[in-house]
């Protein structure tokens, strides 16, 4: 059963020697506040998630870049318990919002006194991309390692002189400039091993983040690999035909080798179950505390999240985490901390060794929301230089997000 409580405020908190938060979701918005609670100190942090291996999919286009190898982006959860997280392995299928408890598959119910979820996305329906087509075209856009070792897989399998189509779906999807990231890699990797190969975009919008950069760096270091069609000459997608890998839209159908299919997207499964959704399939929350809009004892930070004006990436899922565990502290514990300023850094490389970036600072409005205050976006006008020294402030930001 999932109750309906505490939409006019934080419902008080029972009693309890040492309260507990419970963190549905082990990825990176999930954990930063599991840690960031757990050394605040007095409160017991519990994190469910269902599996022992966690794919950085914030990373994984450089391992289709032939710049990292696949292990290396994929981390176990050894370091969370030594911070002092309790972590359970196992898979979250409902929330009792009444009864403040968490139900696993397998019949265990964990109690909370607050609760944040944090489970990423899943993918709205496609017709014919059951789970046999997601293994011929694998979207590789989750935190499973076997969804990207297999698009590693036909990639590497591919003969030169083969297709990629990567198909990219309207907004809102997690890390909006990820997709022509993975584009500019896999291409970094094709001109090496197999520079007979194309690529071909079929893309749900008419235009993209950087994409005056992009394309003219597509051009110079990828001349004829690449065609991008936007959604004016191909609609969107309508239906998947794994069997010959093609997919059809409103204006024709298209097929490749390799095809890299990446579904519109929504919350996943527990949040929308759980009534903490809107009409389109995202948790509206109270900035900056990132509280639920449905109820005051769950929060909710990172891609599930309907941020406004904030797009879903993992340095904004850390940016909300740091104002999220403030305000768990405070719930909890009584304890004054300041609520940082949110902040996005997108990165999205060109090459092994160039980058281009899209920083933005956000500021709550007066009805909980959350609006841009300023910007920098990288244009024609940036060096060489410029971009190299992005590339290694990208990497130095990827270090310090998984150092544990």
């Amino acid at each position: 059963m999932v109750g309906v409580a505490g939409l006019s405020g934080a419902p008080a908190v029972v009693a309890k020697a040492q309260p507990r938060l419970v963190v549905v979701g082990g990825g990176a918005g999930g954990l930063s506040v599991a840690r960031r609670v757990a050394a605040h100190g007095g409160i017991r942090v519990t994190v469910i998630e269902a599996s022992p291996r966690y794919a950085a999919c914030f990373w994984s286009n450089h391992v289709y870049g032939g710049m990292v190898e696949p292990a290396s982006v994929v981390y176990g959860y050894d370091g969370v318990r030594a911070a002092g997280v309790e972590v359970i392995h196992g898979r979250a299928v409902a929330l009792d919002r009444e009864r403040r408890e968490v139900r696993l598959a397998d019949g265990e119910r964990v109690g909370y006194d607050r609760l944040l979820v944090a489970p990423g996305i899943a993918f709205r329906d496609v017709p014919g991309y059951d789970a046999a087509a997601q293994k011929a075209m694998p979207h590789a856009y989750d935190t499973r390692p076997d969804s990207h070792m297999r698009l590693l897989k036909q990639l590497r399998d591919m003969p030169d002189g083969g297709k990629v189509l990567v198909s990219v779906p309207a907004g809102p999807y997690r890390c909006p400039p990820a997709p022509y990231e993975r584009v500019s890699l896999i291409a970094h990797y094709l001109k090496q091993a197999k520079p007979n190969s194309t690529i071909q975009v079929i893309d749900s919008k008419n235009a993209f983040l950087h994409q005056d950069v992009t394309q003219r760096a597509w051009n110079a270091r990828y001349p004829g690999m690449i065609e991008w069609l936007p959604a004016d000459f191909v609609g969107g997608v309508t239906a998947v035909e794994p069997k010959t890998k093609t997919l059809r839209t409103d204006f024709g159908t298209f097929s490749g080798d390799v095809v890299n299919f990446i579904p519109p997207q929504r919350a996943d499964d527990i949040a929308v179950h759980a009534g903490l959704t809107d009409d389109e399939g995202f948790c509206p929350v109270a900035f900056p505390e990132m509280r639920s809009e449905r109820d005051g004892a769950v929060f909710v930070v990172g891609d599930a999240v309907e941020a406004h004006t904030m797009p879903k990436a993992a340095t904004a899922a850390v940016s909300q985490a740091r104002s999220c565990a403030g305000a768990i502290c405070r719930d909890l514990r009584d304890a004054e901390m300041p609520a940082p300023r949110l902040e996005l850094t997108c990165y999205s490389f060109l090459d092994a060794k160039h980058a281009v970036i899209n920083a933005s600072s956000y500021a709550p409005t007066d009805d909980g929301g959350v609006t841009r205050v300023d910007a920098h976006n990288s244009d024609a006008s940036e060096t060489a230089q410029t971009r190299r020294d992005q590339a290694v402030a990208a990497k130095r930001w990827y270090r310090d997000v998984t150092r544990h």
